[in-house]
């Protein structure tokens, strides 16, 4: 957070071009890929983990995409849904 809230002039001063550009690249990561994972998660995480055998799949195994069964198959349009989603917001945030 301290570098998220620091300076940009007190940056450039203490540290040059090189580390201000930096902390700018890292700020728009943050405001680009946070939302992203949170999203991500909310939707995907139930999506992949609903009706699973709990004992072949402990800790993170019952999250993976696998867990999707052959026929619930139109559990995949979240994964698409969002895949489409993210790929219009990073088009609108980086093209305009």
């Amino acid at each position: 957070m301290a570098v998220y809230n620091a300076d940009h002039n007190d940056i450039i001063r203490a540290n040059g071009l090189d580390a201000y550009f930096f902390v700018r690249f890292l700020r728009m990561m943050v405001r680009v890929f946070l939302p992203i994972w949170v999203l991500s998660w909310i939707v995907l995480l139930p999506t992949t983990s609903v009706n699973i055998n709990p004992i072949n799949n402990t800790g993170l195994d019952q999250f993976i995409f696998g867990n999707v069964s052959t026929s619930q198959q139109e559990r995949y349009a979240a994964h698409i849904i969002l895949v489409y989603l993210f790929t219009g917001v990073l088009y609108h945030f980086f093209m305009t």
